[in-house]
């Protein structure tokens, strides 16, 4: 019974090293500080975020 736990343990740690060494972040997500996400219902980019520099709005396009 413990030698079948212990072998269970080992592999279920080697198929998770596996797992997270597939799934590394690309390139440069490291340089990431923070995610801003901001909800606004029934609102647009312009409405929300036109007017700021360098944003070019509805009116650049």
């Amino acid at each position: 019974m413990t030698r079948s736990f212990l072998s269970l343990c080992l592999a279920t740690t080697a198929l998770a090293s596996l797992s997270a060494a597939a799934h590394a972040a690309p390139a440069g997500y490291d340089k990431i500080d923070a995610v801003v996400v901001i909800y606004a219902e029934n609102r647009s980019f312009d409405n929300l975020y036109g007017g700021f520099p360098g944003a070019n709005g509805l009116a650049n396009v």
